[in-house]
């Protein structure tokens, strides 16, 4: 019908003539294609609604969507820090219970009156070494059950480098982390290798004093000396006290001679009585100068000798403590570098 008005149309449009019979036959098609216009424009606005409302719709879905997968991902992080804090309750209650089996064991063999200490010694060694097995084999089954685990791990990670390139840098952080932790368990596990090796020769050293008794023996030679040091002073002051009194003395003697020389001097040369006593004044004079000299070195022999008993006697008790004070010394300052040593670490 449409070709049909077309074709009429054009040829009216041709001849240049258009008649108003051949409009009134024309106008019920025109309504009929304006009807049909009409009710295309009215679908066509449906589809759009339609499409609109599924737009609206798919938004929501994906705004839910995407709030459901942050709750997931938050459930997700809860649990694994629940799992964290579950493994470090559970490794916690397997040290209390390893003391509690260790406290068990010292009771046991305080109170164990039938078995030597060796007996004992050799119990432990060989639950030791079951311990030890028991652990190798469950780190034996720990890898047989992680390797599944990492090939796994591997090819979930190509699947989501494959899907999401975004998170290749996460991927890299999470491989650092990984080696981070590895490499710590590693030296956790050298250094309680070293740890066993330290106690081992712990337990062979022979025990030495503890510092306390260092200290208090310190503390008494330093009083001691200070003792030693206000009794030095003390004869110090009265030997020159002596030393003055006795250098007045001879002044005073000299003095004396001198005077007594003098007025028998005067009078020598008459009487032979006065020339004898002159004679013997200057004996006696020269006399007590021998022996006051006699004295004098005496006195100073016998200070060497003492000195020399002193030092003879301190050389032959202070060879065996010097010794052990060295030992003592090594073992601190071995005992100073094991403590230092964590520390920089």
């Amino acid at each position: 019908m449409v070709e049909r008005l077309s074709g009429k149309f054009l040829n009216c449009a041709d001849n240049g003539s258009y008649t108003p019979e051949e409009n009134e036959e024309e106008a019920p098609v025109a309504t009929v294609i304006s009807g049909r216009e009409s009710q295309t424009e009215d679908k066509q606005m449906n589809e759009n609604q339609n499409i609109i409302a599924l737009n609206e719709k798919l938004a929501s879905l994906r705004a839910h969507s995407s709030k459901m997968r942050n709750e997931i991902e938050i459930l997700h992080s809860r649990g694994e820090m629940l799992k964290q804090e579950l493994s470090a309750k559970v490794s916690e209650s397997q040290h209390i219970e390893s003391k509690h089996e260790l406290f068990k064991a010292a009771v046991k063999m305080a109170f164990d009156d039938q078995h030597p200490i060796e007996f004992h010694v050799e119990e432990l060694k060989k639950q030791l070494e079951t311990d030890i097995q028991n652990h190798e084999q469950l780190e034996s089954h720990r890898n047989a059950s992680v390797n599944p685990l990492e090939v796994r791990k591997g090819e979930v990670e190509g699947l989501l480098q494959a899907q999401k390139p975004q998170m290749q840098l996460t991927l890299k952080k999470v491989k650092q982390v990984d080696l981070e932790t590895e490499t710590v368990i590693l030296e956790i596990k050298r250094r309680e290798e070293e740890r066993i090796k330290l106690s081992s020769k712990l337990e062979i050293r022979p025990k030495t004093a503890s510092r306390k008794s260092y200290i208090e023996r310190i503390s008494e030679i330093t009083k001691n000396s200070r003792k030693q040091d206000a009794d030095i002073g003390r004869i110090l002051n009265d030997t020159r006290d002596l030393q003055i009194e006795s250098n007045s003395i001879q002044a005073r003697l000299h003095r004396t001679y001198v005077v007594v020389e003098e007025a028998m001097l005067r009078d020598v040369k008459k009487d032979l009585v006065r020339q004898q006593a002159h004679r013997l004044l200057t004996a006696i004079h020269e006399s007590f100068g021998h022996i006051s000299e006699q004295i004098l070195i005496t006195d100073r022999i016998r200070r060497e000798a003492v000195e020399q008993e002193t030092k003879l006697a301190a050389v032959s008790t202070s060879t065996l403590p010097m010794d052990r004070l060295q030992v003592d010394l090594d073992a601190l300052r071995k005992e100073e570098k094991l403590l230092v040593d964590p520390l920089h670490h």
